[in-house]
């Protein structure tokens, strides 16, 4: 199955995102070919959710096909999303306001580096209005203690 991304022309913002079959996307000019995404933009319908929830103006759109294994155009495409056309890749819905995209990976990165980035010894979190990570240690007897890091240490408040 083929995975086409629906983006809006003014924003590149992604608003939905379909299942096609390889099928019908080997039969209109492959994978990521212009005519497989005209033809999804020609055999695939206006959302009327969609419709309704812009105030019941469908906008301007345009598609993409997208690889849910990651296999091009850097990730999955979400809804909320974008797509960098300039780069040929979708990013991610942006988690936080003061995290910035980095620009040779296009994912989002907080402003301090994530004290456990594979989460191997705690479940960590970003709170946004303090500017620091967060977590409770996953060996901890009572998991629900909060920590916060404070750029060398975890510490218990």
């Amino acid at each position: 199955m083929a995975h086409f991304a629906e983006m809006r022309s003014d924003n590149n913002e992604i608003l939905r995102v379909v299942v096609i079959s390889n099928n019908d996307v080997d039969n209109n000019g492959g994978e990521l070919s212009d005519q497989a995404a005209t033809w999804v933009s020609n055999n695939i319908a206006e959302d009327e959710i969609i419709k309704a929830q812009l105030g019941g103006t469908y906008p301007s759109i345009y598609w993409k096909q997208s690889s849910y294994n990651h296999n091009f155009r850097g990730r999955f495409s979400f809804v909320g999303g974008t797509y960098d056309s300039i780069n040929d890749v979708f990013v991610e819905v942006k988690p936080y306001p003061s995290w910035t995209l980095a620009s040779d990976h296009f994912t989002w990165e907080a402003p301090i580096a994530n004290p456990d980035p594979n989460k191997t010894e705690w479940r960590t979190v970003w709170n946004d209005d303090l500017g620091r990570w967060e977590g409770t240690k996953l060996a901890d007897p009572q998991p629900k203690t909060q920590y916060y890091h404070d750029g060398s240490n975890w510490i218990l408040p």
